[in-house]
């Protein structure tokens, strides 16, 4: 992702991250976040038949995609954006 993500002043410059929980962390907890190649999912292999959701707080920028949740495939009250390419592209070096 380029600067365009609709983040803006945070302290990864606008790029989109990977963020995992404590649990799931294990040892390696925040050490670092723009390392992708840390986390257990995110190898080619994990991620070619994988799809990846973000979900977004701002509506007109949706583009009327909607975040699946996978406890109420039902509810189309929260909107997404798909970023399946890019953690496809992300991941496929590691």
């Amino acid at each position: 992702c380029d600067d365009d993500c609709g983040s803006t002043g945070d302290s990864a410059g606008g790029r989109w991250h990977i963020m995992e929980s404590k649990p799931a962390s294990g040892s390696h907890g925040d050490v670092d976040l723009y390392d992708p190649c840390q986390w257990w999912f995110c190898n080619e292999e994990r991620v070619k038949d994988t799809f990846f959701w973000a979900a977004r707080l701002d509506r007109e920028e949706s583009e009327g995609i909607l975040f699946p949740m996978a406890w109420d495939l039902d509810n189309i009250g929260v909107v997404g954006e798909d970023r399946t390419a890019y953690m496809r592209d992300l991941c496929s070096g590691c």
